[in-house]
């Protein structure tokens, strides 16, 4: 019998990437273990450079004790005054870095930025969070390659938001908004997506003793001075890259542990309980001092479920298909074509040569199986989407017979997911 595998991860790029902005207005040094090198995170840190912040890392990514496989890496930020930081920022692919970034340099009064923004992420939504920081004051000029913002005192008040595209655009206010000399009053217009988010946002902020009520579609955030990050930051772990190990997990059918963390701020925690309702068996053990949590299962039925609070894992849901008796029924995905690749359209082609028929009807995705179930060889194209790379080297571990166009897109998020390709899966 194969012995069961702990694995340890790196900390939740969302967690981190809300930290970063909360730590540049702190403006103080702060350790953060563990960590994470991937793009997202590292295009936050090197825009952070022109806030007169620096960073390194410490140690390398895994190390291996038996059966349990370690995650070592920490950084270090560090606020430097007056080191004269160049005001240009470059950002690549790091959807997260520019919604949060846009508000965060908005608000840094009296010192003047030139954001250059790649083609592809310059394509993603931003104009309704703009139209909202130029609302309360901010000074945005639009340009061929990006935006030249000139920093400025932003105004409380009560503002509309539109919420029905991306939860980045109300994070983005949501942490900057307890500097403000007014209380700012949120109202979120339209369908909701990915209130999870939201809620993690919110959820941190209260750990920090920021005063912030939510009531339905309405946020309020009052005047606070009181924010005080510790020097030391104990980061989850990333439930997001979590799920592709309880995939791998379920489709090997070997054991595969990731940490428990009971009330997790992180949305894509509730993919346990979609796997217990389908008929998983969740298992939960004390290894090594800590909780650790796995699921298997005898029979795996179909569902029907909303995954607004968890987008990124429709996808990774989708491919149960090939293990569930059921059809399985997706509601709520709208957003994902506004991701690194138009995800809805991704599946619909590349999990056809996997046998599965992805149905798009009534404002739902209906999963199918076909009679054509993975026979001969399939080569699965990632469209340099990084959520889709890491599904497809799950599978290519599984079944031989299919290759991967291209997988280096995965360092966007998951970097060391490749020692673990070669070292477990």
């Amino acid at each position: 019998m194969i012995s069961p595998v702990f694995v340890e991860l790196p900390a939740s790029k969302s967690l981190i990437n809300r930290l970063l902005i909360l730590a540049s207005m702190q403006k103080s040094d702060i350790v953060f273990s563990p960590s994470s090198d991937c793009q997202d995170v590292l295009e936050t840190l090197n825009a952070l450079k022109s806030l007169n912040f620096q960073y390194s890392f410490t140690k390398d990514y895994y190390e291996k004790d038996e059966n349990h496989y370690k995650y070592l890496k920490k950084m270090t930020v560090s606020y430097i005054p007056n080191s004269n930081p160049k005001n240009e920022i470059f950002l690549k692919e790091a959807g997260t870095a520019y919604r949060f970034l846009m508000t965060r340099l908005c608000s840094e009064d009296g010192k003047d930025f030139s954001l250059v923004v790649n083609n592809k992420l310059l394509n993603r939504p931003i104009q309704p969070l703009i139209n909202l920081l130029s609302q309360m004051g901010a000074k945005i000029t639009p340009k061929a390659t990006g935006f030249d913002i000139k920093g400025t005192k932003l105004h409380g008040g009560t503002y509309q938001l539109d919420a029905n595209i991306s939860s980045q655009f109300v994070s983005s206010i949501l942490l900057f908004a307890h500097q403000l000399e007014e209380t700012l009053t949120l109202i979120l217009t339209n369908k909701i997506v990915s209130d999870s988010y939201i809620n993690m946002t919110i959820n941190l902020l209260k750990s920090f003793d920021i005063k912030i009520s939510k009531n339905e579609n309405t946020i309020k955030v009052f005047p606070s001075d009181s924010l005080l990050l510790p020097k030391c930051l104990n980061v989850e772990p990333d439930y997001s890259t979590a799920c592709y190990y309880i995939l791998y997990s379920l489709m090997s059918k070997r054991k595969v542990f990731v940490p428990y963390i009971e009330n997790s701020l992180q949305g894509d925690f509730s993919f346990f309980k979609v796997l217990e309702s389908m008929g998983c068996i969740l298992e939960i053990v004390c290894y090594a001092g800590k909780k650790w949590i796995s699921a298997q299962y005898n029979t795996l039925n179909g569902i029907d479920i909303s995954m607004s609070d968890m987008p990124d894992q429709v996808m990774t849901l989708a491919l149960l298909r090939l293990l569930s008796q059921d059809d399985i029924i997706i509601r709520d995905y709208s957003n994902l074509n506004f991701k690194e690749s138009k995800r809805i359209n991704v599946m619909i082609s590349e999990y056809e040569k996997l046998g599965l028929l992805i149905i798009e009807e009534n404002d739902r995705l209906i999963i199918k199986k076909n009679q054509n179930m993975l026979k001969g060889s399939v080569q699965l194209i990632t469209h340099n989407d990084h959520r889709f790379a890491l599904l497809f080297i799950i599978l290519s571990k599984i079944y031989p017979d299919i290759s991967i166009d291209n997988y280096s897109c995965i360092k966007k998020s998951s970097p060391e997911y490749l020692f673990l390709k070669y070292n477990i899966l």
